[in-house]
């Protein structure tokens, strides 16, 4: 009688473990969507610091909002062109060297998660598959930077998607 109930017992809390795996609550999804993509987070522009090419030109065009806001300084020399951060332009500069091919990473704004806006279920079981969910959340660029003002980055709400498959233990982000 007593081996009845413990079996019984197993029974429930296997099925009770099992149900709470089963759907994906929205705190859930936020926490794995905050935590796995680093929010907040910052939005980083590439700039290219230096060209020799025969385009050297339209980058010192593409620099010239940069300098007028003193961010950076242009430096023409035979065969090329080269520009440096200036003091207030490097305080927006990511962590990091100077990248392969002369270009560095420059913070336009931070980027927080909002909330989630939608979860959809699919069922590709049948199909061989297993379960997905489509999440819709929403993200807002905050605290712009000079960088990003030359760039016309504005105060706003962005629309973005995640995808969660359901794995033996538990739901998982997809990364791109």
């Amino acid at each position: 009688m007593n081996a009845n109930k413990i079996m019984c017992l197993v029974f429930v809390i296997a099925l009770m473990s099992s149900c709470s795996n089963a759907q994906l609550t929205r705190q859930n999804t936020k926490k794995q969507i905050i935590e796995n993509l680093d929010y907040p987070q910052n939005e980083l522009h590439e700039l290219v610091v230096q060209d020799q090419s025969i385009y050297r030109y339209m980058f010192v065009k593409r620099w010239k909002k940069y300098a007028d806001l003193g961010l950076l300084t242009i430096n023409q020399y035979n065969g090329g062109v080269s520009t440096f951060l200036t003091r207030t332009g490097e305080k927006y500069r990511s962590q990091g060297k100077t990248r392969f091919g002369g270009s560095i990473l420059v913070k336009e704004a931070e980027l927080h998660f909002l909330e989630i806006t939608g979860i959809k279920n699919e069922d590709y079981r049948e199909l061989g598959g297993g379960l997905t969910t489509y999440v819709e959340y929403t993200i807002e660029r905050r605290n712009i930077t000079s960088f990003g003002k030359a760039n016309n980055r504005k105060l706003t709400i962005i629309e973005k998607h995640a995808t969660f498959v359901k794995y033996d233990g538990g739901w998982r982000l997809q990364k791109k």
